[in-house]
């Protein structure tokens, strides 16, 4: 009988500590090539009709602004649902952006000039796992 509240007793403290500490977890991901980043999942790919979805849409899709390192990082999905690509624009640094979906694959867009927006080049997107990171000198 005791062992049987002493695993009760260290399974119920467990789950109330791991349980606030998860709700918690930032989004953003800090990546030492890459710099700081973003997940980038496209919203219609998580629905049942995405390919519908998909098909219907021509124009690309714009994500929304994060900041990031003191600039504005957002994703772009192409209109045909099948790539994205990581946009970052900075005020006061030379920046630039990556987008890397979940098998590894990613592409840099150049060092930029403060002022001016970086975009990475068209990545081919996984249903999950897709992120775009930001980065400045």
């Amino acid at each position: 009988m005791k062992r049987v509240k002493k695993f009760v007793f260290l399974t119920l403290a467990t789950a109330l500590l791991v349980a606030p500490t998860a709700s918690f977890a930032d989004s953003t991901i800090i990546d030492p090539e890459d710099g700081v980043g973003i997940v980038a999942d496209n919203p219609n790919m998580q629905n049942e009709g995405s390919s519908m979805l998909r098909s219907a849409r021509a124009a690309d899709m714009q994500g929304n602004k994060v900041s990031v390192l003191g600039g504005s990082l957002w994703t772009t999905w192409s209109g045909n649902g099948t790539s994205f690509k990581a946009n970052y624009y900075h005020g006061s640094k030379t920046h630039m952006c990556t987008a890397r979906n979940d098998t590894g694959y990613k592409l840099s867009s150049r060092w930029v000039s403060k002022g001016y927006t970086a975009t990475s080049p068209w990545v081919s997107q996984s249903l999950y796992g897709n992120r775009v990171f930001a980065n400045t000198k």
